[in-house]
């Protein structure tokens, strides 16, 4: 069996990724390809937690997944619009990062500052952080 089909990835290793790229003054490679990776790791580590709780919350959400013909993106902010003040303060935060980070990936004339990314960090690890302390 492969090592794909038997192991757990933690989410969480793409924001240690963002915060060492952002990090890390000597690298060689473009800077806006630097910063547009953060950004997207960012957003990537905050959606993954956010789907796995909604998918601990809801067992059924999982199946709903793969069977709903909105984005599974659409779909996990769902289960965060308008769910109470702490969901919804986690909606606003990755719906946030979410358009940086499709700005990040898909515009190519859109200059990524080092702040937006550093921001996009803290937001990232902000989702993470109220969504570890959910009841």
């Amino acid at each position: 069996m492969s090592s794909l089909a038997t192991s757990s990835f933690d989410w969480q290793h793409y924001l240690e990724l963002a915060n060492e790229l952002n990090g890390s003054a000597s690298l060689t490679c473009d800077n806006q390809a630097v910063l547009r990776t953060c950004v997207s790791r960012a957003y990537y580590a905050a959606f993954h937690v956010a789907r796995s709780f909604a998918i601990q919350c809801r067992p059924r959400f999982e199946f709903e997944l793969k069977n709903n013909k909105k984005s599974v993106h659409d779909s996990v902010l769902g289960e965060f619009f308008n769910k109470g003040d702490s969901k919804h303060e986690i909606y606003v935060l990755l719906n946030r990062l979410r358009q940086e980070r499709n700005a990040a990936d898909y515009v190519p004339n859109v200059n990524i500052g080092k702040e937006v990314a550093e921001n996009d960090i803290l937001d990232a690890e902000a989702v993470v952080d109220r969504i570890s302390n959910m009841p």
